[in-house]
């Protein structure tokens, strides 16, 4: 008969090598995901592009376009306070 209680099989333990590991692991995915953001290698997208990125099928509405023209300008610090105003249902 085998024995199979919990106390005869060795378990893991941690070690320094799985905690750097971990810490080396860690480091890969910051970097990647800098990487993917792109830091320092490209000017950031305007509200426009970071849409049609986002949602490549979204209509641009005429309307649209105008609110995101004033968030971008606000999003640029040209602007600091906006008052939007849309009818009932619009």
């Amino acid at each position: 008969m085998i024995n199979r209680s919990s106390s005869s099989r060795p378990g893991p333990t941690p070690s320094r090598s799985s905690s750097e590991a971990l810490r080396l692991q860690a480091q890969a995915e910051a970097e990647r995901r800098r990487r993917a953001r792109g830091e320092g290698n490209a000017p950031p997208l305007s509200f426009t592009e970071f849409i049609a990125r986002v949602n490549p099928r979204y209509q641009f509405y005429r309307q649209c376009q105008e609110l995101i023209a004033v968030l971008q300008r606000v999003a640029d610090d040209e602007l600091r306070r906006v008052i939007i105003f849309l009818p009932a249902r619009y």
